[in-house]
């Protein structure tokens, strides 16, 4: 909509810019603020003529109502004619409403603090009582979320200790394979020393490895 607004006002105008033709523009403008504004008070004015028209109307039809109610009883009295008027007053004022003879025409009084509801509305009305429910299915849900989410994390934690320990244990029994490793080789290392060196040497360096051996094993 911009687009088309911008296109709108990049167009070439209609007529050449000359002095002349924008007083014209000017004048013209005017008078259609004239004409416009004289729209506006003839519309004011013929609404105000409508609405004083209509009680003007209202009040014909009131004194009719009158006159007939005359004619029907020549001899009624002063009296029944105002309490005609007052009846015919209350149907128009409560033309819509509930009517005052229903079951709930009486005004009550929802001021359950007060001790004298029952008898300020003339009718029997005991304050109601609450009693306490169960929660709802939200509160429950979200309760026993948390309690899961708790036995979660305590689980959690334990199964981490156990994969600690787990891991410590593996790391203890690699540290020892790769200690009997070494023991091997330097096993296999005094084999073939012995070999090579004189027979009075060799039981000593045996006897040194099978210490360490039992020491790894202790």
């Amino acid at each position: 909509m911009e687009r088309l607004n911008a296109l709108g006002s990049s167009l070439p105008p209609e007529q050449p810019p000359t002095n002349q033709v924008i007083e014209s523009l000017n004048s013209e403008l005017s008078q259609e603020f004239k004409l416009a504004a004289n729209a506006v008070t003839k519309l004011y004015r013929v609404a105000n003529e409508r609405n004083s028209l209509l009680k003007h109307q209202g009040y014909l039809h009131c004194l009719e109502d009158v006159l007939s109610l005359l004619e029907q009883n020549p001899e009624a009295p002063v009296d029944a004619i105002h309490l005609w008027c007052l009846k015919q007053r209350n149907d128009m004022l409560s033309h819509g409403s509930i009517s005052q003879d229903g079951p709930n025409g009486s005004k009550f009084d929802f001021n359950f603090d007060n001790p004298n509801v029952a008898s300020t509305n003339n009718t029997n009305v005991s304050v109601p009582k609450f009693r306490s429910s169960h929660p709802p299915l939200s509160v429950e849900h979200n309760l026993a979320h948390k309690a899961k989410k708790t036995r979660w994390t305590k689980r959690h934690s334990t199964w981490a200790k156990e994969d600690q320990s787990r891991d410590v244990a593996k790391e203890e029994s690699i540290q020892r394979l790769q200690r009997e490793s070494e023991l091997d080789r330097e096993q296999d290392k005094m084999d073939s020393m012995e070999r090579m060196e004189p027979k009075d040497s060799v039981p000593k360096k045996k006897h040194r490895v099978s210490n360490k051996k039992n020491q790894l094993a202790g």
